[in-house]
Order: C-alpha cells, then sequence, then structure tokens
C-alpha cells in the first residue's frame, strides 16, 4: 500500500446495522469492477466501502459509487500505477470524517491506538500469489480488521467475514458487521448407552 494511509473518524450515528466491505481490488478501472461490487453491495448491503488500490483516478470512480447508492467520497491519490484508496458511504447511514496523514510507522500507531486483530471467519487466506516455476503459489493473509477494546465492548457480536474473491482481483474482499456474528454449531454427538443393547 501507499505510504500515505487514510484515517478515518465515524460518528456513532452509525447503526449496529451498519456493515463496512473493505476491498483489495487491485484495479477498479476494469470493467467487471462495478458488476462485482454491485453484487457484494446488493448481497451485503453496507453503508461504508474501503477500496484500495484502485490503480485509477478516483474523481472517476465518483460517479460509479453514486450509481451504487454512495453519496459520500473521499480519496487519495493513485502514485503512478500504483496506489489509490476510495472511501465511499451512505451519509443517511453513516457521518465520516475523512483526513489524510503520513504514517512512517503503521505498527506503532497500531499500538499506540491499541488496535488488535478481530479475526475471522471464512477462508484462511486472504492473497492468492502468483504461480512460480514448479507451479508454486503463495498464499497468505495479508487483509485484517483492527479494532480497539472500546469497539469490541460496543459491538460484542461484531465480525469479520472473508468473502469469495473474484478472478480479476488478487484480495478476497473483507465484510465487517457490528452485529449478529454467525455462530458454527457443532454437528450433535451420537452417544451410545451400553444400558440400551441388554
Amino acid at each position: 500500500m501507499a505510504d500515505a494511509i487514510l484515517f478515518l473518524s465515524m460518528s456513532l450515528m452509525m447503526s449496529t446495522n451498519s456493515k463496512f466491505l473493505v476491498w483489495n481490488c487491485r484495479g477498479a478501472a476494469n470493467t467487471s469492477f462495478y458488476r462485482y461490487c454491485k453484487q457484494y453491495v446488493d448481497m451485503h448491503k453496507p453503508a461504508l466501502i474501503v477500496i484500495v488500490e484502485t490503480r485509477c483516478d478516483p474523481l472517476s470512480l465518483e460517479r460509479t459509487f453514486k450509481r451504487l447508492g454512495y453519496d459520500g467520497l473521499v480519496a487519495t491519490e493513485v502514485q503512478g500505477y500504483a496506489g489509490g484508496i476510495v472511501v465511499a458511504w451512505q451519509k443517511d447511514c453513516i457521518d465520516v470524517e475523512a483526513s489524510m496523514r503520513r504514517c512512517n510507522n503503521f505498527r506503532e500507531q497500531m499500538h499506540a491506538a491499541k488496535l488488535v486483530d478481530m479475526g475471522s471467519i471464512g477462508p484462511k487466506f486472504t492473497w492468492r500469489g502468483p504461480i512460480y516455476h514448479g507451479g508454486q503459489r503463495i498464499y497468505e493473509k495479508l487483509d485484517r480488521a483492527l479494532c480497539n477494546e472500546k469497539w469490541r465492548l460496543s459491538f460484542p457480536d461484531g465480525y469479520v467475514k472473508i468473502l469469495a474473491r473474484v478472478e480479476f482481483s488478487d484480495h478476497h474482499p473483507i465484510l465487517i458487521s457490528p452485529k449478529d456474528a454467525p455462530y458454527i454449531k457443532a454437528p450433535r454427538q451420537f452417544r451410545f448407552e451400553s444400558a440400551c443393547i441388554s
């Protein structure tokens, strides 16, 4: 990611139904971007979308996000054919104040803000690397959602879900939901009582 990091301050006008979609799409100018983004929006109805590595002029995406129903937008500039972050939101659902700041040491900033990894459900890895000689491919968990203790206490049922990856991106989108974590129930164990066979 570019060395400019976008810091967002969201007022808690946000309801517990507000979901956030974060996606390193590796190119929002791609014709498939709108189609896949619309599918994610229709299915999950996020109030806020963060698109990373747009690789195109952020102002050209304003029309795309308006068509998707997002009337708030802030973006960083791309650096050549790399970088670019766009944050789009629905103003009637969430109030966002955004500012750009340079961050020399992201790990120090995470520690200072007391941010922790929220964990996730879904696929173990969020990034698929290229195929190397011999047909080997690298898989990594590069994309994560972070929160502080106050957020976790405010939204104890919040969760992070890794969504299905689409072909034109090597990253999976991440859905952050403040409520209704889909708990996985273990199948009920069959217990055999030896007294039953007498």
